[in-house]
């Protein structure tokens, strides 16, 4: 996912009584709303840089158009449903930091994406997706 990486849709985070705390690269509020904080995100390095720089705890993206994110919780990796996924998707994976789960990132084609009326996965099954207008604050 590099091409990410040069998208100005980073930002920071600070951990805050055990919760994730959205912050920009230049120290003031921000949050997905790109309408309203869209000026505060910027490059992967820059995010990076600021991090070190003013000690925040992580950074973060805002997904932008025509990408997607998987939040598969309580499953370990060689779960059919796990499988299913790692292998439909040309996307980048990594094991979330509760280590009990699995975050995937990758693009696609918003008309694909199911509506909150429809499912494509059992009620019971402990899954997210998410697209635009959201940020995932990773390590």
């Amino acid at each position: 996912m590099e091409d990410l990486k040069k998208q100005k849709i980073w930002i920071c985070w600070t951990l805050s009584k055990g919760t994730k705390k959205p912050i920009s690269a230049h120290g003031t509020p921000t949050s997905a709303n790109v309408r309203k904080h869209g000026h505060t995100y910027v490059t992967y390095e820059e995010a990076l840089q600021a991090k070190e720089e003013k000690g925040y705890t992580g950074v973060g993206f805002v997904i932008p158009e025509g990408y997607f994110f998987l939040d598969i919780d309580h499953r370990p990796q060689d779960d059919p449903l796990c499988q299913t996924l790692f292998e439909r998707f040309e996307s980048y994976c990594e094991r979330s930091q509760s280590k009990e789960g699995f975050h995937i990132y990758g693009k696609c084609d918003l008309s694909q994406i199911p509506r909150q009326t429809e499912s494509l996965l059992p009620v019971s099954t402990p899954t997210t997706v998410f697209s635009a207008s959201r940020s995932i604050l990773v390590g």
